[in-house]
């Protein structure tokens, strides 16, 4: 007697992670990795670098601290610490 294999349905979230790795890596992520957890770390040191060049351009183009503040939600200190830091970078 033989079994037909259940179709399984892939939970969306996953769904997006095989358009982005394709299929063949997801098949080796799975190998290596299934049933277990992994932390997938947000590349917090670029998107900040990239943060703080934006804010130093706005600044130089004229925007206020205040300004600054509310738009990336820092404090003015936080935003005058990343000028300070961008001019001396430049």
């Amino acid at each position: 007697m033989s079994r037909k294999k259940d179709k399984v349905q892939i939970p969306e979230y996953l769904k997006r992670l095989i358009e982005i790795v394709g299929e063949e890596s997801y098949r080796k992520i799975v190998e290596h990795y299934g049933g277990t957890s992994i932390y997938i770390p947000v590349d917090v040191d670029y998107t900040r670098i990239e943060r703080n060049k934006m804010i130093y351009e706005e600044f130089k183009r004229g925007m206020t601290y205040r300004e600054l503040t509310r738009k990336y939600g820092l404090s003015e200190s936080s935003i005058r610490k990343i000028i300070k830091m961008m001019r001396k970078e430049k």
